[in-house]
């Protein structure tokens, strides 16, 4: 007697999240086309991969971000690699994606792909000294990021905080005149693809956000000029939040967006 059920269809696992390609015995091409954290690549995965390479690396990168914590540990790694790091972004490099391309040696960006800035989140549940204790961490995260971008394209981390708090997107061009990037490339022809929601940040890509601010309260011109000017704090103007209520008082804040999935740090509870 014939059966109707239906056989067990076999469970294939869904394509790595990057792919490793040696080039020659000198370059090896490493891709990073997914999240960052626990839902994608972990720093553990990524880390213990990275050390059994040698020689120069091509980073391509196509990442709407993740974890924050992770993505550092990602972004040290390749700052600590002993031979060249030259980063590509393919397609996007949002949120801490964003700060993991700046580990680069060398950061091009292809002519129509995009990179998002903006301040840590988190999610975070308990009584009010919990809430404080989380956004001092949320704080630090930020202006540790900060620092990060000011390394590479100069300015101060009040700068940087005030472009992350504003969810900043950069078109390719933008990138390069932030110091962001080095040079537009005409994008490849044989890199995977990968396509993510953008509708879970403030904005959908850069199409739908405000170009990018390119003025401070002290200065003009581009990111780039920062760089050659005192790097003094501001006395006024651009602050940090930490400094904006003391805890205990409440501040008004403008209305945000739910929670973004591309930035993260763990909750606290």
């Amino acid at each position: 007697m014939r059966s109707n059920r239906t056989r067990p269809v076999a469970y294939k696992p869904p394509e790595s999240w990057y792919r490793i390609e040696n080039r020659g015995p000198s370059t090896t091409e490493v891709y990073l086309y997914d999240e960052i954290g626990l839902f994608g690549v972990t720093a553990s995965d990524f880390v213990a991969d990275l050390r059994k390479q040698r020689g120069d690396l091509d980073l391509h990168i196509n990442s709407p971000g993740g974890e924050v914590f992770d993505a550092i540990a990602i972004y040290n790694a390749l700052k600590s690699h002993s031979g060249q790091v030259n980063v590509v972004i393919d397609g996007i490099a949002a949120s801490s994606a964003s700060f993991i391309a700046m580990a680069g040696d060398s950061v091009k960006i292809a002519r129509n792909a995009q990179m998002m800035i903006h301040e840590a989140h988190a999610i975070c549940v308990g009584n009010s000294k919990d809430m404080v204790e989380c956004a001092a961490l949320l704080d630090k995260c930020s202006d540790n990021i900060a620092d990060i971008y000011s390394q590479r394209a100069g300015g101060t981390v009040e700068d940087w905080r005030t472009r992350m708090s504003s969810e900043t997107w950069f078109s390719a061009e933008e990138a390069v005149e932030a110091g962001l990037a080095d040079e537009v490339i005409g994008g490849s022809r044989a890199t995977p693809k990968a396509t993510w929601d953008l509708s879970l940040f403030r904005h959908a890509g850069r199409a739908e956000a405000p170009a990018p601010d390119f003025q401070t309260a002290e200065t003009a011109g581009s990111f780039r000029d920062f760089g050659n000017r005192e790097k003094a704090r501001p006395e006024s103007g651009f602050q940090s939040s930490r400094n904006a209520a003391p805890p205990g008082q409440v501040e008004s804040l403008p209305d945000s967006p739910p929670d973004e999935a591309g930035f993260l740090v763990p909750d606290f509870a």
